[in-house]
């Protein structure tokens, strides 16, 4: 029994032996698997080859290879100035060692950020601030940001909104407090090591929308009707002169169509689509109340035609963008309740600008835009020159390839060879043609075409007190063609007074415009003469007189 028992004892000996070894290699495998991911992350290399490269490239550099950002000021890369290295597979300590041996800079890797510091900040002592970020009912705010002013170094606070920042001595130290749906806070540090915060609600007070359908104001949240809101001062945009030009992509399911380049072309606005057949399809237009119709009368044959549509423009194209507060746009059935059948293709609201009590405010808006022209150097423009020119007809010639003409007739120097074999005109004379048509080199783009200055000017006044209120404006637009000789000239006028006595309202408005344009037909086709005559054919004769192909 005894011998049975002294064997029972030895296993169990054995085993606890056991047991205690494998702990142990289990706790050294721990260690060595975290030495070595700590080795691992100290000994990240990099494999550079630059030249005189400002720090941020370089540090840009060893962050595409080791992930390791870099933090610096402006004066520490100063001080590195342009750097020059060439290592492969070399570890990233040994590398910053070497670029700043010969500076008075230092660094430390901490997170896998790179902190550049001169020597003189390494040897400041660092102080620790603790302390708790609450908000108003005294509750935690857990995710509070909490940064020192002027560096991008930062901490945040944990679930029971408490936090721990370490930072260098400085008197003039500042955390700033943040916290989403919490207003910013800047505290002084001020040597002290405990610092609580109470963060207050930040709260935005939610504008109220209303909608204006021309008979009524209806707040947004009370309608059931497609009612689209836009105030004028979110979409104003220099260069554009009308306030239609401006709704292009501002409402949903508005269609915007520009059918011609020409000056002072009015888009066209499908708000239903384009289904009608006959009769205009443009919106309806209401300012202030008041149903604007076009402002010229047209044959029902010739309503949609581009001439009228684009260049006479719709029922609010001498209205000053700058007068306008507000725009709605009505879109489905129920505007025509409001309107009848006019409403058929959508009701547009225009808002005009009231004077707000006060003392008299003086305003003035202005605004230009520049407009360059074609040019035979831009990438677009793929035409020969005139020796060039000269050369392929030349080569067509000689060819036999037939040639087109211009309404019947040759130019240039097609017609100078044909004049020569024809005996009408010698070979010396035949030579001083083709020379002057191979040095000529007709600039048609400058002659037909220009660069242009637009601008546009608006003084308003605007006041009011005692139940009275008032504005007034004076408005001057001059806009140029690219083509020579087109322009567009607007002056605009207008005036709101109202005047509130006890339960009744009296509201008085005065606009007027007068508009002058000048414009080349699209049929003259400028700009594609331009594009498509030979430079190889003289614009003037030697006295300046017009040049004139023979019939």
């Amino acid at each position: 029994m005894e011998e049975h028992g002294d064997r029972l004892f030895q296993k169990e000996q054995k085993k606890r032996k056991i047991l205690r070894v494998t702990k142990c290699s289990v706790l050294l495998l721990c260690f060595l698997m975290i030495f070595s991911v700590e080795t691992y992350s100290q000994v990240k290399k990099v494999t550079l080859d630059l030249k005189n490269v400002p720090a941020t490239e370089l540090f840009g550099k060893i962050r595409e290879q080791t992930g390791y950002s870099s933090v610096f000021n402006h004066e520490q890369a100063k001080e590195l100035g342009e750097l020059t290295i060439k290592v492969v597979d070399k570890p990233v300590n040994e590398v910053l060692d070497e670029i700043l041996k010969s500076t008075n800079l230092t660094y430390k890797i901490e997170n896998n950020i790179i902190i550049v510091m001169s020597i003189t900040q390494q040897a400041v002592k660092e102080m620790k601030v603790v302390g708790t970020v609450l908000d108003g009912k005294q509750l935690p705010l857990p995710g509070a940001i909490i940064r020192l002013k002027g560096t991008m170094v930062a901490t945040t606070a944990d679930v029971d909104g408490k936090y721990v920042f370490s930072l260098p001595h400085d008197k003039d130290a500042v955390l700033v407090f943040s916290c989403v749906g919490m207003e910013t806070m800047e505290v002084p540090v001020n040597g002290r090591s405990v610092i609580d915060v109470v963060l207050k609600e930040d709260i935005y007070e939610l504008q109220e929308v209303i909608v204006n359908t021309g008979y009524q104001n209806v707040d947004l949240r009370k309608t059931t009707s497609a009612i689209q809101s836009i105030k004028a001062a979110d979409i104003l945009t220099s260069g554009l002169q009308t306030i239609d030009q401006m709704l292009e992509g501002h409402v949903p399911g508005m269609i915007f169509m520009q059918n011609s380049g020409q000056l002072g072309a009015a888009p066209r606005l499908r708000i239903r689509g384009t289904s009608t057949i006959l009769g205009s399809q443009e919106p309806l237009w209401v300012i202030d109340g008041i149903v604007q119709e076009n402002p010229v009368d047209v044959d029902p044959e010739q309503i949609n035609d581009l001439d009228f549509v684009n260049l006479l423009g719709n029922a609010i194209s001498g209205l000053n963008p700058e007068d306008i507060e507000q725009i709605d746009i009505l879109k489905d059935a129920s505007a025509t309740a409001l309107y009848g059948a006019r409403a058929a293709n959508g009701v547009i609201v225009v808002t005009t600008k009231r004077g707000k009590a006060g003392p008299p405010t003086l305003s003035y808006s202005f605004g230009t835009t520049f407009a360059r022209r074609p040019h035979y150097s831009d990438d677009a423009v793929n035409m020969m020159n005139s020796q060039e020119r000269v050369a392929y007809s030349r080569e067509m010639i000689e060819k036999h390839t037939t040639y087109p003409t211009v309404q019947g007739y040759w130019m240039g120097y097609e017609e100078a060879i044909r004049d020569y074999y024809r005996g009408r005109i010698s070979f010396d004379e035949m030579q001083s043609k083709v020379g002057l048509y191979e040095s000529v080199n007709t600039d048609w783009f400058d002659l037909l075409m220009q660069n242009t200055f637009s601008h546009k000017h608006t003084i308003s006044l605007s006041g009011g007190g005692e139940g009275t209120n008032y504005y007034a404006s004076i408005g001057y637009s001059d806009q140029n063609g690219n083509i020579r000789g087109e322009e567009n000239k607007s002056y605009t006028a207008s005036l709101n007074v109202s005047t509130v006595y006890k339960r009744f309202t009296l509201r008085f408005g005065l606009s007027g415009n007068v508009a002058k344009k000048k414009y080349t037909p699209s049929d003259v086709e400028v700009t594609k003469y331009a594009y498509e005559t030979s430079r190889a054919i003289p614009a003037y004769n030697e006295d300046g007189s017009l040049w004139y192909y023979k019939r």
